[in-house]
């Protein structure tokens, strides 16, 4: 039975590439238009990094029969996903790509077949107008590219922020974040076993003591191209540190592994073709669950696709909602898609930090979905292979880190921040691990039947009346809301432990 539907797999793609070359074939001839905010910068700036924009063929690619009826115990929907989005874009890219290594710029252009687009970078003026006379069977337009931020956000206090912490003697304590969520009632039947993680972010640092152990051994990296995991900033190591770091109680999963792509350089800054070269490793790679802690903008669209291909092989994707708050209609991008799952951030007392970004989001969607530990998290550090550290600023103007380092004697830190600036937020990596433990127990668990889940059992603490300013629902209740979403997440309630 298997080898019938392999071959019919392979007649169906056979069929399908026919198709697609004899529609291309027939299609009428374009120049690409220059995008205005573009157009309007060509004379006053000398290199750019483009994007040649093509049509999107999702929707043929999921309307095919074999896409539609298959799964991925035979036939790989997945791989066939794939097959037919690369035959759409080469046949679309072709004229472009010739074009640019003729002219000596092939070392700078990226291809991509996730969404149907061509990546350049650092191209003079003078190229990008040559550029939009090539004869195109297809429309197109040319743009600069997205750029894409992690989630290091600004917010000045008042007043003197006082912190406790405790240090074990090397024990797996859990860390507030991972208590406050009901991970550790948890353990006792999962620790995240078979599940596999991922995150988009900086890097990790690969040999530290909480996360060498469970590396998966895929990694790409989209900004320098280094062979193994590597962080100079320290967001990604931190994040993955909270998902699934298995010392000092740092990790919701302790026990899931990890993969990683670096899409973010050491400022925590990347663009469009980092962002998709890593979209692009997530979808080859088929995590169940990878953390999104960066964001650019708000309404934006461009990632969309690339999502909606996530989810088509079954990747459930988690958002940090941002970190523009306290102000209404805050919510970035793309966790502020009305199909993105989202999470705003509180701190050790159940509160929404201020800085936390607020729903509803510009299109007018119900954001956050929930809310999860976010603030003075301690995690992994990459000081050194046995760091760790509470990330309370990272911005070049206002950095505020401690390394921190775990003896056999209990420590006890106690962290005055008067006026700190950039304060760093995590609350999309808890929700990362608490899935990951339900995957654990139901691997079939959807992305849909999780929010649900979580959603539903999530606890419900009193919301400032500033935030039910911006989204009370009509009801006059006070969930859900723009500040807590839905509520702050108990994994051991949604998976029906009790506490």
């Amino acid at each position: 039975m298997k080898k019938l539907l392999d071959v019919l797999c392979w007649v169906g793609f056979c069929l399908l590439s026919i198709t697609i070359s004899e529609s291309l074939a027939e299609a009428t001839v374009h120049n690409c238009k220059i995008n205005s905010d573009l157009e309007a910068k060509l004379k006053s700036t000398d290199e750019f990094d483009i994007i040649i924009e093509l049509p999107s063929h999702r929707e043929h690619v999921m309307d095919y029969p074999l896409v539609k009826e298959m799964d991925d115990k035979f036939c790989a929907r997945g791989e066939l996903i794939e097959k037919y989005l690369r035959e759409y874009a080469d046949k679309d890219q072709k004229p472009f790509i010739e074009f640019l290594q003729e002219n000596g710029e092939s070392h700078s252009t990226q291809p991509l077949w996730i969404v149907n687009r061509i990546a350049v970078t650092g191209v003079k003026s003078d190229m990008i107008r040559k550029l939009a006379k090539i004869s195109s069977k297809v429309p197109c337009e040319i743009r600069e590219q997205f750029t894409i931020k992690a989630h290091q956000g600004s917010y000045s206090y008042n007043s003197t922020y006082t912190a406790n912490y405790t240090y074990g003697n090397g024990s797996q304590e859990a860390q507030w974040g991972v208590k406050k969520i009901g991970a550790p009632l948890v353990w006792p039947r999962t620790r995240g076993r078979g599940v596999v993680v991922a995150n988009i972010d900086s890097g990790v640092r690969l040999d530290h003591e909480a996360l060498r152990d469970n590396f998966a051994g895929d990694w790409l990296d989209a900004v320098d191209g280094t062979i193994t995991p590597t962080d100079f900033n320290g967001h990604g190591t931190h994040v993955m540190g909270i998902i699934c770091g298995n010392k000092h109680g740092t990790g919701v999963a302790p026990e899931a592994t990890w993969k990683a792509c670096r899409a973010l350089d050491e400022d925590g800054n990347g663009n469009e073709v980092t962002s998709m070269r890593c979209a692009q490793f997530i979808f080859q790679q088929r995590p169940d669950v990878v953390c999104n802690s960066w964001g650019s903008g708000q309404g934006l669209d461009w990632f969309n696709e690339a999502t909606a291909n996530w989810k088509a092989v079954g990747i459930i994707a988690i958002w940090s909602i941002g970190n523009d708050g306290p102000n209404c209609r805050t919510a970035g991008y793309p966790g502020d898609q009305e199909n993105n799952w989202s999470v705003g951030n509180t701190n050790i007392d159940d509160e929404i930090n201020p800085s936390s970004s607020r729903g509803r989001s510009v299109e007018g969607v119900q954001k956050p979905e929930v809310s999860a530990p976010g603030t003075d998290i301690i995690s992994a550090g990459i000081a050194a292979s046995n760091s760790y550290r509470i990330m309370t600023g990272t911005s070049q103007a206002g950095k505020f880190e401690i390394s921190l380092y775990y003896s056999q004697i209990t420590t006890t830190i106690l962290l005055l921040v008067q006026s700190l600036k950039s304060i760093c937020f995590f609350p999309a990596p808890h929700v990362v691990g608490a899935v990951a433990l339900m995957k654990s127990v139901n691997p079939t668990l959807t992305e849909d039947q999780a929010r649900t889940l979580l959603q539903n059992t999530a606890a419900r603490p009193p919301v400032a009346l500033s935030d039910l300013a911006c989204d009370r629902p009509a009801n006059g209740a006070e969930y859900p809301n723009a500040a807590f979403g839905f509520g702050r997440i108990n994994v051991a309630a949604a998976m029906g432990i009790q506490g």
